[in-house]
């Protein structure tokens, strides 16, 4: 596995969006500065991101989770986690979506 980070959504949004077969599965956190995980992950689909994604969260409001699950999203990665846990579930993400 290779990864690349981005320290808000707007930064992970432009770099999926300049190339979107570039990730096989975006791993957003829930609550991030500028754009939160939520809007990123509207954003992407909207501009038609087919790879896997993957939420990672402390526990959720309902309303949160209503609106992730109403966008196709059913990985989530409960906070605290370990490196374990996160490989896992995104190697699942990413058969789900291939």
């Amino acid at each position: 596995l290779q990864a690349e980070g981005a320290s808000d959504g707007h930064i992970a949004l432009n770099l999926a969006a300049a190339n979107l077969e570039r990730f096989d599965v975006v791993v957003t956190d829930h609550r991030m500065p500028i754009m939160g995980g939520l809007e990123l992950v509207r954003r992407l689909l909207e501009l038609g991101y087919r790879g896997g994604i993957v939420v990672h969260c402390s526990p959720l409001c309902p309303s949160d989770q209503s609106a992730y699950q109403a966008l196709g999203i059913e990985h989530f990665i409960p906070k605290p986690s370990d490196l374990v846990a996160i490989v896992e579930i995104v190697k699942t993400s990413a058969r789900c979506r291939n």
